[in-house]
């Protein structure tokens, strides 16, 4: 006997019934079929509003500039977002909640603490001492990773690598080193600390 439920049999059709048929036809007439990869590109591309390609400027200028490091990245960010903003295409609250997030208070509190002890040198002299003067490339890397993973425990990450990348990136340049080969493993140091 046959088993109901579940474990009924089904019948296979191989094509699909009448009315189905006029779907798909009907959907295939209003829906073309793109003839290359870059059509459903190019009708999305079509369909955007002057918003969108404004944005989409913005977005690519700003990337050319911080690439090419043409100007200061607060600046440059602040600038693009205020244009948006300018524009109309970012609403005020939108424009200024990011401003009243607590966490970015506190990582620009830790931004005026930091400056204060870079401008009195120690770090400057610890992480020179740190990198060392000569030897492998290999250990100073391991000495300055290790210090900073200890020392990320007990501050934030931000601040404290956005006051160590200058330092090692003079001493990479005097010492002609790529500076990726240091600043990689430092930020993950950090990371990880």
């Amino acid at each position: 006997g046959s088993r109901g439920g579940f474990f009924a049999r089904k019948e296979y059709h191989p094509l699909p019934s009448l009315p189905n048929r006029l779907v798909l036809q009907q959907r295939r007439e209003h829906h073309p079929e793109p003839s290359s990869p870059f059509d459903w590109l190019r009708n999305k591309v079509a369909q955007m509003e002057w918003e969108a390609y404004v944005t989409l400027a913005v977005i690519a200028s700003f990337l050319i500039v911080l690439v090419f490091e043409k100007g200061p990245p607060d600046l440059v960010i602040l600038s693009s977002l205020t244009f948006l903003w300018a524009v109309g295409i970012i609403e005020t609250r939108s424009f200024l909640k990011g401003f009243s997030s607590s966490g970015l208070a506190t990582v620009g509190a830790l931004f005026v603490v930091v400056k204060g002890v870079d401008s009195s040198g120690v770090v400057d002299r610890s992480l020179t001492f740190l990198l060392g003067r000569g030897g492998s490339l290999f250990w100073s890397r391991m000495r300055i990773c290790f210090a900073l993973f200890f020392i990320s425990g007990f501050f934030n990450n931000t601040p404290l690598v956005a006051m160590v990348i200058p330092i090692v990136r003079d001493w990479c340049r005097s010492r002609d080193v790529a500076p990726s080969l240091m600043l990689l493993p430092l930020d993950y140091a950090t990371v990880l600390g």
